[in-house]
């Protein structure tokens, strides 16, 4: 898998909600274990997607297919994002007060 294949996978997750094709053609690759998860966790890491990516896996479902250590991997980074995302907003909301 390279570069463009890697950021169109990517995409492809980040729709599956919205695009009934994108999910079949992401769960066919998941199952022909045919994605470069380095490549994919650095990719969505720098364009600053990576938990959104979890959480896309995650909904549908498809979270089986993955390594067990990958899984782990993005449940925590998406857990840290998620308690920094809620520090910044309780500081958005008293500093308007």
């Amino acid at each position: 898998m390279n570069y463009k294949e890697a950021l169109f996978f990517i995409g492809k997750c980040l729709t599956i909600n919205h695009e009934e094709l994108n999910k079949v053609l992401i769960e066919k690759e998941l199952k022909n274990n045919s994605v470069d998860w380095d490549e994919v966790v650095k990719l969505s890491t720098a364009h600053y997607v990576f938990p959104a990516l979890y959480c896309n896996l995650k909904r549908v479902g498809f979270l089986h297919y993955l390594p067990a250590d990958l899984i782990e991997y993005m449940k925590n980074i998406t857990d840290l994002n998620r308690a920094k995302e809620i520090k910044i907003a309780k500081v958005l909301l008293y500093a308007s007060v």
